[in-house]
C-alpha cells in the first residue's frame, strides 16, 4: 500500500510542476523604456521595448507618477502578436494623466487573455 500511495504523490507533484510551468514559466515577458517625453500637465508618451514569444499577444500595463511619488496616469496597453519569429516589439503610447507626471513606468506585461 505505501509504494502505491508514494507513487500517487509524487505523480500529483510532477503533474502540478509541469502545469505551473506551462502557465507561469513559458510566457515570460521583459519590458524596458527606452524613451518618455512630457507632452502637457495631462499627457505623458511612453516609448518601451517588449520581449515575448513570438506570435503571441500580450497586455502591458503603463502608469505614471507625480513629484510626490502619487499614480496620476494609468492604462493597458494591447501588444500585437507580431510575427512568430519576431521576438521584440517597440511601442510608443501617450498616456493620459490627472496632474503632471515626472516618472512613466511600465509597470508590467503578461500574456494577453
Amino acid at each position: 500500500m505505501l509504494p502505491v500511495l508514494v507513487t500517487g504523490v509524487v505523480a500529483v507533484g510532477l503533474l502540478l510542476s509541469w502545469t505551473m510551468y506551462r502557465n507561469y514559466a513559458a510566457d515570460r515577458i521583459t519590458s524596458e523604456v527606452t524613451a518618455y517625453r512630457i507632452v502637457s500637465d495631462s499627457q505623458v508618451t511612453i516609448s518601451f521595448n517588449v520581449v515575448k514569444d513570438g506570435g503571441k499577444p500580450a497586455t502591458c500595463i503603463v502608469r505614471a507618477r507625480s513629484r510626490d511619488g502619487r499614480e496620476v496616469g494609468r492604462a493597458e496597453v494591447p501588444i500585437p502578436a507580431g510575427a512568430r519569429d519576431q521576438k521584440s516589439v517597440a511601442v510608443t503610447y501617450t498616456l493620459a494623466t490627472s496632474r503632471r507626471a515626472i516618472a512613466p513606468e511600465v509597470y508590467g506585461c503578461a500574456p494577453a487573455q
